[in-house]
């Protein structure tokens, strides 16, 4: 039977997929897309450092941000560098550069500019370490960008096999049932241009 992979610093406690923040207390680390005016990358990318607890929720979403420190100096560049990041959205490129010149200190993160199967290798070898990853996705003329937090393998017992699916925290997204992701990519490939499905689209991007 299908076996769920769930990376470590993610708990669920009913309310939704929490993690320790910056002093130890459980906090939130999903967000919907417009409870901070940005689009769907920056949001992966706060939810990532939610999830690693380097960020305060309750600075993040009260908008209490010092530019003397980390947050402050990332949400500052995002404002004055993306200033049309509802209508133009961000590329990964943006998201790296963003990390690189802020929060590279208490990270120990990686790129990957690679498509297809690559991305598959990369970003199960980092979730099976208990890393949360961001994964763009691209299909007909739109790009979305979600962050991955776990996935389902067919087997408990092959743990090295390719995953059946990578769960998602889609920030288009305001749905959540009785799990910790509220979407989803397939990772079986089909034929055609577009191999991979994700499941559970956006819904207000």
């Amino acid at each position: 039977m299908p076996d769920i992979h769930i990376i470590e610093p993610i708990s669920w406690e009913g309310g939704g997929p929490v993690a320790k923040g910056p002093g130890g207390r459980p906090q939130q680390v999903f967000l919907h897309q417009g409870e901070l005016d940005r689009a769907c990358g920056v949001y992966s990318l706060l939810m990532a450092l939610l999830v690693w607890g380097v960020v305060d929720r309750d600075d993040l979403v009260g908008h209490v941000y010092d530019r003397r420190e980390r947050l402050g100096k990332f949400m500052e560049k995002v404002r004055t560098l993306f200033s049309g990041l509802i209508v133009e959205g961000t590329q990964i490129d943006d998201l790296r550069d963003l990390v690189a010149e802020t929060f590279h200190t208490r990270l120990d993160w990686e790129y990957w500019p690679y498509n297809g199967t690559s991305v598959r290798r990369f970003a199960h070898a980092h979730l099976a370490q208990g890393r949360p990853v961001i994964l763009g996705l691209r299909a007909h003329g739109s790009a979305h960008a979600v962050l991955a937090i776990g996935y389902e393998s067919g087997d408990a017992a092959a743990s090295a096999a390719p995953p059946r699916r990578f769960l998602l925290l889609d920030p288009s997204r305001s749905e959540r049932g009785p799990s910790p992701w509220n979407a989803s990519v397939r990772t079986i490939a089909d034929r055609g241009r577009w191999p991979y499905r994700f499941e559970g689209g956006p819904s207000g991007a």
